[in-house]
């Protein structure tokens, strides 16, 4: 007998859950819709209301500056902030979350300086006269609002909830009288005292610079070996040798530090070697180096010949005192664990 052969749809034969789920997740077209979902229904304010009277969590959220897009920096930092905030509203705490904006600073000014240089308002190394100062500061006004609603709506379509419609903004006079009477406060308290503090300086800007603020410019600069001359032995590491050759050997990129110089330091996990070298018809020395560093080291010095004398640990250099090269002032070995065999 013959079996007939036909196609079967078994998928309708099993009773599969039907969900309006999307499989899909058009995150372009998806995201605006959610955000409009919550802003119709007032979501921030209604999850504020169910925990009104309950414990409250305040996050301080540091302002950024208002002075372009926002980058991956803030969308780390913001989205990090709002996950706890969420997560303490969702644990029943009253979670009132400002927003707010740093609006002065100097990346402000050096943008609206560039385009008033662009606009030929202003030409670089000219003081400005008093006019010009008016409209810098009308203008970094300006440019510091317009960023803010930039980055207000960025921020906003990252998901992060807030009272975006009152922020506080640096940048208001009742903000800068706040500063103003709190800073005299401290003042009246004691807490506020001329000194004297190394600082980074802009002589452009004729200001203080934070370290964010700063830029290094990348240079090659001379680097020099040093060596210092032994005065004291308490471990006997170069024992049986004529002190008056005995050295230790030190490189550094910074020669201009060498005048400040106070200690000499060494890893205690590493080997150490005394090796004694000699360089053409001068007269042969004894170095104490790391032994990583003496192949190296003997070929950028040129020395014609070298012989291993001793090895010892680091932890043993503890104690040996040598000569400051300029002042003959000791200089001890220290242990430090930031040595390292790839800076010297």
């Amino acid at each position: 007998m013959k079996m007939s052969q036909r196609s079967v749809n078994y998928r309708k034969t099993l009773n599969l859950p039907r969900t309006a789920f999307p499989m899909k997740a058009n995150l372009p077209q998806r995201e605006p819709q959610v955000q409009r979902f919550w802003d119709e229904r007032d979501i921030y304010h209604k999850l504020l209301e169910k925990n009104a009277g309950n414990e409250r969590f305040i996050l301080h959220d540091g302002p950024p500056y208002s002075n372009g897009d926002i980058h991956i920096g803030h969308a780390l930092n913001k989205i990090l902030k709002d996950i706890i905030v969420k997560y303490k509203a969702m644990c029943g705490y009253y979670t009132p979350y400002v927003p707010g904006w740093d609006n002065h600073g100097m990346p402000i000014e050096k943008a609206v300086e560039e385009q008033m240089l662009k606009e030929g308002r202003w030409t670089r190394g000219r003081e400005l006269n008093a006019d010009l100062r008016i409209e810098l500061r009308q203008r970094c006004r300006a440019y510091a609002q317009h960023y803010t609603e930039v980055q207000r709506e960025q921020f906003q379509r990252l998901g992060v909830f807030g009272d975006w419609e009152n922020p506080y903004l640096t940048m208001d006079y009742e903000f800068e009288a706040q500063l103003v009477e709190i800073f005299g406060e401290l003042y009246l308290s004691g807490y506020v005292y001329r000194d004297l503090k190394t600082i980074h300086w802009c002589k452009h800007c004729v200001t203080a610079l934070a370290e964010a603020e700063l830029e290094y410019h990348e240079k090659e600069s001379p680097s020099i070996f040093v060596r210092f001359a032994l005065m004291d032995d308490p471990n006997g590491i170069f024992s049986d040798l004529p002190m008056e050759k005995c050295y230790a050997l030190i490189w550094t990129t910074t020669p201009w530090t060498i005048p400040g110089n106070m200690a000499i330091a060494a890893n205690s996990d590493f080997t150490y070697v005394v090796a004694h070298a000699c360089n053409g018809n001068e007269s042969s020395a004894y170095y104490l180096l790391a032994e990583g560093l003496l192949p190296i080291t003997a070929e950028v010095l040129g020395w014609s010949g070298w012989q291993v004398e001793r090895k010892v640990q680091g932890a043993a250099l503890k104690g040996l005192v040598f000569a400051h090269p300029l002042y003959q002032r000791p200089s001890p070995i220290v242990l430090g664990e930031h040595v390292t065999l790839e800076q010297g």
